[in-house]
């Protein structure tokens, strides 16, 4: 006797995050010491959004907003990430005045998110390896970096589509993504001039089961 689905029954198959919106922005000419980070819109619950934020010049990490989990934090940039529910309010973070800069992604279809951030180095703008914790699958990957002062960055990583640019003379932030099922992902780079200031960070978002 079979046990089991009927035949001819379709199995789900995974599928890559998909995503549906992004916003960005910048603090522009001012120094708040509190700047609030705004998100896409139509957003639906259970869509995972993943922030990425330049902030400003000062040691140690900076405190995560109510609702969101750090996902990866830095002394100039970090990442944090929610799953949406029914009252999305922008989240709003406090620090020494300076400039900064935001990127939110919203993904339909996701089931987790890791990230690595690092200085850049070698006159360049490389974006450091990440290894999904997850392993090889229908993985989105987003490739970010950002800059508080100093020239203008540019340039898309290879094989990336450049999904948002948030940038006002002082506050620097280019996003972009690709898909891709592989467990660990290397290579790519923005151009311009590396500085103390500079950051660069590779996102890996996990498809649904």
């Amino acid at each position: 006797m079979y046990y089991g689905l009927s035949y001819g029954t379709a199995l789900a198959e995974t599928v890559f995050p998909e995503i549906k919106a992004t916003s960005g922005g910048t603090s522009q000419w001012n120094f708040p010491g509190t700047y609030s980070a705004s998100l896409p819109s139509g957003i639906e619950a259970g869509e995972l959004l993943v922030l990425i934020l330049m902030h400003p010049n000062a040691s140690g990490e900076i405190a995560t907003p109510a609702g969101w989990w750090p996902v990866r934090t830095d002394s100039r940039l970090s990442i944090f990430a929610r799953f949406a529910t029914g009252s999305n309010p922008a989240p709003s973070f406090t620090r020494d005045d300076g400039f900064w800069a935001h990127v939110v992604y919203r993904i339909a279809g996701a089931a987790g998110v890791a990230a690595t951030v690092a200085a850049a180095s070698g006159g360049y703008l490389p974006l450091p390896a990440l290894a999904a914790p997850w392993g090889s699958t229908k993985n989105l990957w987003i490739g970010a970096v950002g800059r508080l002062g100093g020239d203008a960055i540019g340039g898309t990583p290879a094989n990336y589509a450049r999904d948002r640019v948030a940038d006002f003379y002082w506050s620097w932030m280019i996003a972009s993504s690709r898909k891709r099922a592989i467990a660990t992902e290397t290579g790519g780079a923005y151009s311009g001039d590396n500085d103390t200031y500079a950051r660069v960070a590779r996102i890996a978002v996990r498809p649904a089961a």
